[in-house]
């Protein structure tokens, strides 16, 4: 079983699927932490580790797809949901707008929130 996000690191280098899941342009991140992992492309839109894990990313989000996203994010941090996916725009580096797919996934939660416990394993 994965415990930390470290180990989820670690079993994505040793199947050799690092530059895979850069390209996907996945991020990582162990809230209760505060450590994550921010793929390269995220990376190439600007995005910085600390920013993703702090809510600044979200005032690049475009207005019309902001309430959306929170809403979705809401749900989840409420126990409501343990897979929420959204689809949004968010203003790059150099002022574009790029479409990017959230589809996260709880794999724990803390026992006051706890409604389902999710695990996965590599």
């Amino acid at each position: 079983m994965i415990e930390k996000i470290g180990d989820v690191f670690q079993a994505i280098q040793a199947l050799g699927l690092g530059k895979t899941f850069d390209d996907l342009g996945l991020f990582f991140a162990d809230i209760s932490s505060d450590t994550g992992y921010t793929s390269r492309l995220l990376v190439s839109y600007g995005f910085t580790d600390a920013e993703l894990r702090n809510g600044e990313y979200q005032k690049r989000i475009h207005p019309d797809d902001r309430t959306s996203y929170l809403e979705a994010w809401r749900r989840m941090n409420e126990g409501k949901e343990d897979e929420p996916f959204c689809e949004y725009r968010v203003c790059d580096g150099d002022g574009v707008w790029r479409w990017l797919e959230t589809h996260a996934v709880v794999m724990d939660r803390a026992p006051e929130t706890r409604h389902r416990r999710k695990t996965w394993q590599l």
